[in-house]
C-alpha cells in the first residue's frame, strides 16, 4: 500500500493488505487528504499521474501538483465538503501534456471515532472515451435528422402505448399543430380520422409485440377537419431501461390523388367497355339504360346515393323515365314524364349542359311530401346537337360539386348517346 502520513490517519494497519490490492487494481485515481488539503494516500494511478513515487507526494497539496486552476477548484471543492459534510459529485475537463481528459470525479468526508470530518476521500473515473462516444451519437442523431429534414420525413418517438415522446416539425405538422408542446405525451390516436382510430390503435400494439410496423397507411384529421393521408413504418428500439417505438411518417396526399386518379381512369373505361360491349347485345334499349344506371352507382369514389334515374327525349320535347333505381313510387309517378325546361332534368335538356344542385331548391319544380332533401346531378345525353336524354344522380344533401365526378359522368354520357342511337 502507498505510504500513509501518520498511524491515526487513513485506513487501519489491520486492513492494509485488502486496502492496498483493491486500490492497486482500481481503474482510476483514488486520494484522502487531510484538513490542510494534503495528501495521505493516493493509490499508483493518481500516483503515476501526479508524477510520482508517492514518497514525494504524501504530505503535500495540491498546488503544485496540479494545474493552478485544477489545483484551486479541488481545494475549494474540499472546503465546502469540510464546511457541510456533504459529498461532492461532478464532471471535470482537466488539461495535461497528453491532452484534455474528461473526469467523474467523486468525493466525500470521512470521519474520526467521535464523528468529526476528519478527511476528505475522492476517487476520479476518466471518462473521456465515454464523452467522445456520446458526442459522436449525438453528431450521428443530428445527421440523421437533418437527412429526415430533408426528405419532409415526419420523424416521431412514442411509447409502447403511443403517446409521444419527441417529434420533429414535419410530424408536428403532419398532425395539425405547431409546437411539440401541443402533442408531447398525448396519444397519436388523437388526431386520427375517427375510421381509422381502432386500425392505428391495433397498429401501435402489433408494432410493440412484433418490433416492427412497415407501410401503414392511415388518415390524419386536423382541428378543421382536414385530412392529411401518411404512411407510417416504425421500428421498436429497446435502450435497456424503457421500450421506445420510432417511427418515420410521410404525407401521401399525393401519391393517393395519383392512385385515386388511376382507379378514375380504370372505372371510367371499365363501364365505358361495358356499355359498348352491351350496346351489341340483344337486349332492349330500355335494359341497356337500367344496367347502365347501375354501373354509375356501383363506383365505390362517387358519393351519389344509390338513387337515380335515366331518361330519354321523345319528338314532343318531354323526357320519359326509362330506367331508375331507389325512386320512391310518387316520384316515379311525377316524374314519368318530364317536359323539357321542367325542373332540373328538363332544364338539363333544355339548355344541354350539366345541371347540379347540392340541395333542395327553388328549380325543384316536382315534390311530394316527405320527398327529402338530397341534391343532383343532372346531365344531358347529347348526339350532333340534338338531346337524346338524361342521367339523374342523386346526392346527399351538402354535396360539394366535383369536377371529377362530372367528368366521369359526362364520359358516361357520350358513350350512352352512341349506345341509344346504335339500338334505335
Amino acid at each position: 500500500m502507498q505510504q500513509k502520513r501518520d498511524e491515526g490517519s487513513g485506513p487501519h494497519r489491520s486492513d492494509a493488505a485488502l486496502f492496498e490490492a483493491f486500490m492497486a487494481h482500481f481503474p482510476g485515481f483514488a486520494f484522502i487528504r487531510d484538513r490542510e488539503g494534503r495528501f495521505v494516500f493516493v493509490n499508483p494511478a493518481m500516483a503515476g499521474f501526479l508524477g510520482g513515487p508517492s514518497s514525494e507526494i504524501l504530505g503535500r497539496q495540491a498546488i503544485g501538483l496540479l494545474p493552478p486552476e485544477v489545483a484551486e477548484i479541488s481545494m475549494e471543492e474540499d472546503r465546502a465538503i469540510l464546511a457541510t459534510g456533504q459529498p461532492f459529485r461532478g464532471e471535470e475537463l482537466i488539461h495535461h501534456p497528453g491532452g484534455s481528459r474528461n473526469w467523474m470525479v467523486s468525493k466525500f468526508p470521512i470521519l474520526n471515532e467521535r464523528g468529526e470530518i476528519e478527511l476528505v476521500g475522492g476517487i476520479s473515473i476518466d471518462i473521456s472515451d465515454l464523452k467522445r462516444a456520446e458526442e459522436a451519437l449525438r453528431e450521428s442523431d443530428d445527421k440523421y435528422r437533418a437527412l429526415i429534414e430533408t426528405t419532409d420525413t415526419g420523424y416521431l418517438i412514442v411509447d409502447p402505448q403511443g403517446k409521444v415522446l419527441d417529434a420533429n416539425l414535419e410530424y408536428i405538422r403532419l398532425t395539425g399543430h405547431e409546437a411539440l408542446e401541443q402533442i408531447l405525451g398525448r396519444s397519436v390516436v388523437e388526431w386520427t380520422a375517427p375510421y381509422d382510430l381502432e386500425r392505428n390503435a391495433a397498429e401501435v400494439k402489433k408494432c410493440a409485440q412484433q418490433g416492427f410496423v412497415r407501410g401503414l397507411c392511415i388518415d390524419y384529421i386536423n382541428q378543421r377537419g382536414q385530412i392529411t393521408p401518411i404512411e407510417v413504418n416504425a421500428t421498436v428500439v429497446d435502450s435497456g431501461d424503457s421500450v421506445k417505438i420510432l417511427a418515420l411518417c410521410r404525407d401521401i396526399t399525393e401519391r393517393r390523388r395519383g392512385e385515386e386518379a388511376i382507379q378514375r381512369e380504370n372505372d371510367t373505361r371499365t363501364v365505358i367497355n361495358t356499355l359498348l360491349r352491351l350496346s351489341l347485345e340483344d337486349i332492349s334499349l330500355d335494359e341497356l339504360l337500367t344496367q347502365a344506371l347501375d354501373l354509375i352507382l356501383s363506383i365505390p369514389w362517387l358519393a351519389f346515393e344509390s338513387r337515380g334515374a335515366i331518361f330519354l327525349a321523345e319528338d314532343d320535347q318531354v323526357l320519359v323515365l326509362k330506367g331508375q333505381r331507389g325512386l320512391a313510387e310518387p316520384l316515379r309517378r311525377a316524374c314519368a314524364r318530364v317536359p323539357f325546361g321542367r325542373c332540373l332534368c328538363g332544364r338539363a335538356a333544355t339548355e344541354q349542359k350539366l345541371r347540379f344542385a347540392a340541395r333542395l331548391d327553388m328549380h325543384h319544380e316536382t315534390s311530394y311530401e316527405g320527398i327529402g332533401p338530397p341534391g343532383h346531378y343532372c346531365v344531358p345525353i347529347l348526339s350532333a346537337g340534338k338531346t337524346l336524354g338524361v342521367i339523374n344522380i342523386y346526392l346527399r344533401e351538402g354535396h360539394r360539386r366535383d369536377m371529377q365526378e362530372e367528368k366521369f359522368l359526362l364520359a358516361i354520357a357520350d358513350t350512352l348517346a352512341g349506345c341509344i342511337e346504335r339500338k334505335r
